[in-house]
């Protein structure tokens, strides 16, 4: 029960900012005596010495990564009358109530992620024993795993459950297609809503959590000192789940539900008219540039913390409601099957195949393809960050670097054709650099926010001391600035991998004859039932993306440790 005394305690120590803060950090803000942080990167260029390089960089990342839309863009724009008749026409069609129910989808499907995952973390965090909060990161591995190869997991788990059952006589009930939807866009999106949803929960101090216990239940706590602290990196994962379900056809045309998504794929594919669909993804590609520029703040934020303040995110004493107990228990199992089901599943109906040696011989070409894309797409992603870290400075800057990530997969594959068939570009279409310009344009901007964190991670006073003695030249970016980096640039190398390893839209259009990536076979395999081969394939997808993750999780850990170290 509140008492007046308990309450204004409460609410003093919830109105304290939290520990990582950067206004609590005055050396981080603009006007300190120290050299910003923007000022050492602006200078941390390995090829400062050129700063015609430096823009012919920039340019480049531009031409590839915005290229597309802009193409599009600037090819709409050469018909407005057509458009603006077109328009008229696709309004009246029934995309406009898709639409209504991808935008109910997205954010069912994501409010439902980030809620399992806050159950999930509060509960492990003060769950007794040291299972529960190792468990806790299981999901992460993964993150990388495309929506489809859920869905393939879960539908031949339903198949081999129903077949065990009519055995014994016994029948499983038909499962809505919607409702098999969201299940299978939830288990996907899970891990990105759970890994922001523990960051968030590293940012809470637990002393003021354990001094408002003593006043106030733990559900009050949480609503009033816990999520305050964290509610901005959560909002950062709840928004790239809702892309991420908002963007994702593969699931519903599984399901036989018909969503937004589909509809600019659809468009173009029967008369090749990009503007067509251009103009159906338009309100899909608002929502997104949307979300995504809301979020640029949060994330700049997030970056540019210094390392979590002792103490900050460890365990708290058991939960005593039930409010928190039993909803942390639910989305514990909810986990547990959510990675148990498609290592189990795809492993079960790949073993009729004998063993995965079968399906590699047969797969080569495409197996080899695939590597090659995403091992291209990951070089040319770090190198890109490399040169574009210099220029994030500024909110808006980090926005622009953003877009990418907004645009919808098929407009990118559209656009891209159209970009590289014009005159003085055509000689890379048709070759097998398609697919990975269309990787780098989709994912690269991943590879540039893990430097950027990784970059304001690093102890400042080791960068400027080498500015100082050593200058900026080619070894001073060798022997400092490189392995204070590395962790960030494997993370991004392995985080653009394994994407590009699962992409399946924008490689679908662009993919030249005889250079099919597994993806695309897997896709043509779903679409002809060849149930026994997908399971294999997934399976060799599903443990390259678990590697890739992996990686990119021991990179970053690496890279927090180095940033602790180096902050104290």
């Amino acid at each position: 029960m509140w008492f007046a005394g308990n309450a204004e305690a409460l609410a003093l120590a919830s109105s304290r900012r939290p520990h990582g803060c950067v206004a609590a950090f005055p050396e981080l803000e603009a006007g300190s005596g120290a050299m910003s942080q923007a000022a050492v990167l602006s200078r941390a260029l390995p090829l400062a010495a050129s700063r015609r390089v430096h823009v012919a960089g920039i340019l480049l990342w531009a031409l590839i990564a915005i290229g597309p839309l802009a193409a599009l863009s600037a090819t709409a724009f050469a018909s407005m009358a057509d458009v603006l008749e077109m328009a008229a026409y696709l309004i009246g069609r029934r995309w406009l109530g898709l639409l209504a129910k991808s935008i109910v989808l997205a954010g069912a499907v994501s409010t439902l992620a980030v809620a399992l995952a806050v159950a999930l973390v509060r509960w492990t965090r003060s769950a007794p024993g040291r299972v529960p909060k190792r468990l806790v990161y299981l999901p992460l591995l993964l993150l990388l795993v495309p929506p489809y190869l859920h869905a393939t997991a879960w539908i031949s788990a339903g198949v081999t459950v129903q077949n065990g059952l009519v055995q014994i006589g016994l029948q499983l009930p038909s499962v809505p297609g919607m409702i098999g939807v969201v299940w299978m866009q939830l288990v996907a999106v899970f891990p990105v809503a759970l890994g922001f949803t523990l960051v968030g929960f590293r940012m809470t101090d637990p002393a003021l959590t354990e001094a408002g216990r003593v006043f106030a239940s733990d559900l009050v706590v949480f609503r009033k000192i816990e999520w305050p602290q964290m509610r901005a990196t959560v909002l950062i994962g709840w928004v790239l789940a809702c892309l991420l379900s908002l963007a994702d056809f593969s699931v519903p045309s599984l399901m036989q539900v018909e969503v937004f998504a589909l509809e600019a794929f659809v468009e173009y594919s029967i008369a090749a008219d990009e503007v067509a669909a251009l103009i159906v993804a338009f309100p899909h590609l608002l929502i997104g540039l949307a979300l995504m520029v809301s979020i640029a703040a949060p994330v700049r934020t997030l970056a540019i913390m210094p390392a979590r303040p002792s103490g900050a995110g460890q365990a708290i004493g058991a939960a005593t409601s039930w409010s928190l107990r039993v909803p942390g228990q639910i989305a514990f199992g909810f986990a547990l099957l959510q990675v148990a089901v498609p290592v189990i599943a795809l492993g079960v109906a790949a073993l009729p195949l004998g063993n995965l040696a079968s399906s590699i011989a047969e797969n080569g070409r495409e197996i080899v393809n695939s590597l090659i894309t995403a091992g291209f797409s990951g070089a040319l992603s770090v190198v890109f960050a490399l040169v574009a870290l210099p220029m994030l400075t500024t909110v808006p800057r980090l926005a622009v670097v953003m877009i990418p990530l907004a645009v919808p997969a098929a407009l990118v594959g559209i656009g891209a054709i159209g970009l590289w068939t014009l005159p003085g570009l055509e000689l890379l279409y048709n070759t097998a650099a398609m697919p990975v310009l269309v990787a780098v344009a989709q994912f690269s901007p991943v590879a540039i926010l893990a430097l950027f964190v990784q970059a304001h991670r690093c102890d400042r006073t080791l960068i400027e001391a080498a500015q100082v003695y050593r200058g900026d030249g080619l070894a001073t970016w060798r022997t400092i600035y490189l392995p204070l980096w590395a962790p960030g640039l494997w993370a991004g190398f392995f985080a653009v991998f394994g994407l590009t390893l699962t992409e399946l839209t924008a490689t679908l259009l662009v993919s030249p004859p005889g250079r099919q990536t597994l993806t695309v076979k897997i896709y043509s395999l779903l679409h002809y039932g060849a149930s026994d081969r997908v399971a294999a394939l997934c399976l060799m997808v599903l443990l390259g993306s678990v590697a890739a993750s992996a990686v990119v999780f021991a990179a970053m850990a690496g890279g927090q440790r180095d940033g602790r170290r180096g902050s104290e």
